[in-house]
This record gives C-alpha cells, sequence and structure tokens, in this order.
C-alpha cells in the first residue's frame, strides 16, 4: 500500500487544481472531483480528520452520525463508502484500514497508540489542500516532551461512544490547555519556521497545496522545544506563562483533571453542559473557533477564518453566528458591530473589548 497521506483541506480554495472555479456546481460535485483528484496524486491511503469537539461538554461520541466539524470535503468523505471512524473522541479520522477503527476503552488522542503515533511511525505525509490550517500533528509532537508541554496539562474524559451496536464507556486523556486564553499558538511562525527549514513545501505552481513529512517535522519541531519550551506560542503567551510556569520550571495549574459524565457537581469545568454561559474572561479564541465551526459546519474554521475566505460564512449564517455566539459565549453586539464582525479575530477582539 502507498504511503499514508492526511488531508486537511477547504474545497472552497481548492478548487482551482481540479474544477472550474467559474461554475457554480455542486458541493457534492466537488468533493467528489477532490478526492478523484487527490487518489490520483497520492494513492489509496488517503486519511482525513473527522473531529468534533462536542464530546468535551455532552462526553458522549456518537462515532456513526456525529459530523465532522472540520471541513466539507471531510463531513463528504464521512458518509462515502469503504472508509471507517476511529472511535476516539475529539480527534476521530477517516481511514480505510479498519485497524485503526478498533475500539478501545481508554484513548489518548496524541499519545502511545494513537492515529498520530501510527502516522509517524509509517512516514505519513500531511497535506494541506486549499489550507495552510494543517497542525493538528502538533500535538502529538507536544507529547513526545517528557511529561508534557508546560502550557498544558493532563485531563481525563470519562464518558460514551456510541456505536450502530451498543454504547460503550470510553475514558479521553490527553493534555489541555487552561480556559483562561492563556495559551495562544502562532501558526504563521511554525509555518514560517518550516518553510525555511525546508520541510513544509508547496505541491503546485499556485501555492493552494502544501505539504510535509512526518519524519522529519517530528525531529525539527523538537528540536525547537529543546531551546524554548514555549516554541510556537504568541509572544503575548509567552509573557504570561513566563510567569505562570515560573519561567517555565513548573506546569502551569490545571482547573479540574478528571471529568465524569454523571459528576453533576463539577460545574466549573468546560468539559460538562454549562448552565450559564461562559463568561468574557474565561474564553480564549478557539472557543471563538468551536462557536463558529458548530455553525459552519462544512468548513474548516481557524484563528484566520473571514467571511471573505469561508465559502459558507454568508450573510444568512452570519447572523446563525451571531446568536450563537450569544447563546453559548455571551457576546452581545450592537447592530452597528454585526456587520463588522466578520472574521474569528474581530469577534474576539469585540468581546475583549481590544
Amino acid at each position: 500500500m502507498s504511503r499514508p497521506v492526511f488531508i486537511h483541506s477547504n474545497i472552497a480554495n481548492s478548487i482551482p487544481l481540479y474544477g472550474d472555479i467559474t461554475h457554480a456546481g455542486n458541493l457534492d460535485e466537488y468533493c467528489d472531483a477532490a478526492s478523484e483528484f487527490l487518489l490520483n496524486k497520492y494513492g489509496e491511503n488517503l486519511l482525513f480528520p473527522a473531529f468534533n469537539y462536542d464530546f468535551g461538554r455532552s462526553l458522549v461520541f456518537d462515532v456513526v452520525n456525529d459530523k465532522s466539524q472540520v471541513g466539507l470535503l471531510s463531513e463528504h468523505m464521512r458518509t462515502a463508502a469503504g472508509y471507517c471512524r476511529s472511535q476516539v473522541p475529539f480527534f476521530s479520522i477517516l481511514s480505510k484500514n479498519n485497524e485503526l477503527c478498533q475500539y478501545s476503552p481508554e484513548c489518548q488522542p496524541f499519545g502511545k497508540g494513537s492515529f498520530f503515533e501510527w502516522l509517524h511511525l509509517n512516514d505519513g505525509v500531511i497535506v494541506g489542500f486549499g489550507t495552510k490550517s494543517m497542525f493538528t500533528f502538533l500535538h502529538y509532537i507536544e507529547e513526545l516532551i517528557p511529561g508534557g508541554p508546560l502550557y498544558r496539562y493532563e485531563k481525563e474524559f470519562n464518558g460514551l461512544l456510541k456505536t450502530s451496536g451498543d454504547d460503550k464507556k470510553v475514558a479521553c486523556k490527553m493534555h489541555v490547555r487552561p480556559k483562561n486564553g492563556v495559551t495562544e499558538y502562532d501558526f504563521s511562525l511554525i509555518e514560517r519556521d518550516l518553510r525555511e527549514g525546508g520541510i513544509l513545501i508547496d505541491n503546485d505552481e499556485y501555492g493552494i497545496s502544501c505539504s510535509m513529512q512526518c519524519s522529519e517535522v517530528v525531529p525539527y519541531i523538537l528540536s525547537k522545544y529543546k531551546n524554548d519550551p514555549l516554541y510556537g506560542l504568541t509572544e503575548k503567551s509567552k509573557l504570561s506563562l513566563m510567569k505562570l510556569t515560573n519561567n517555565c520550571t513548573s506546569r502551569i495549574k490545571m482547573d479540574c483533571d478528571v471529568v465524569n459524565l454523571n459528576n453533576k457537581n463539577d460545574e466549573q469545568d468546560s468539559a460538562n453542559l454549562p448552565k450559564e454561559p461562559l463568561s468574557l474572561e474565561s474564553f480564549s479564541m478557539s472557543d471563538v473557533v468551536i462557536v463558529v465551526s458548530s455553525v459552519l459546519t462544512e468548513e474548516e474554521i481557524t484563528f484566520e477564518s473571514t467571511m471573505d475566505n469561508t465559502y459558507t460564512w454568508d450573510s444568512l449564517n452570519h447572523m446563525s453566528i451571531i446568536i450563537a455566539l450569544k447563546n453559548q459565549l455571551s457576546i452581545d453586539f450592537e447592530p452597528a458591530e454585526i456587520a463588522s464582525a466578520t472574521s474569528v479575530k474581530k469577534i474576539h477582539e469585540k468581546a475583549y473589548g481590544s
């Protein structure tokens, strides 16, 4: 079998590689054309993210029915013949390899025995197909740091997996960021460094598709962490984390390290369904991404997402986003502000009044 290729995608941006951008077309037809293009270019061992972040609140992952929240192509492939979905909350993937889709009562999305470890050990390739949002693999590399990264803490989510057969208990353990928004990544910096290191390369003359080999990324990023334990974070985050980690000599303080489905008293933890909306001080830009993703389920939403570069972020969905932000994060917009809240960053700036 060919080398495994993990595809992060944005259908709207990748159309020039395989379709007629002047034709409105049917989105399913574009997805079929995109998958055929990828099959011809990379072979049959294609894998796709099918991430769904709802487990953090509901503690229930419906493997069959929960939609992918990271793009139209990934959701299209979820229902395609021949693909199975891994039984891993938060970070499930789509594969034709049934061994990657087996049930385990305990899982670590980025740790020992994870898909990302398998991808690394099998010399996999990560492709950004119409998107530069392709750095989920970074969290696997963070797990290779002895004890994990200082700016995350280990947390366990105990919940249920719903499959076509029955319901099963699952314990999902991984390093998470604090809810105070102090840990923010500078993905443009990481991308620039990987390009300068000759690891992240463009696959076409338009710069629409790019790729990197896991075997090259891992030692490169680990060397960065060795020199700077806070590598890849924004300068603002670094300044805050230097204080919170006592100049990188201790781990950031945790909120709560175990969340159980039946623990009704653990109201402070974001993994439970909140009885009250989150306060502005408690959420980060990642929370804005999750809310926008819950509306624009056909897109891969990132910190860089705007109405201009996101295919389905139209005027109708924009109002749905405004309502979702009000209901889930208690962000109120004045009528004059609604028209200017056209990106993840602008929404986050509005919330903090900056």
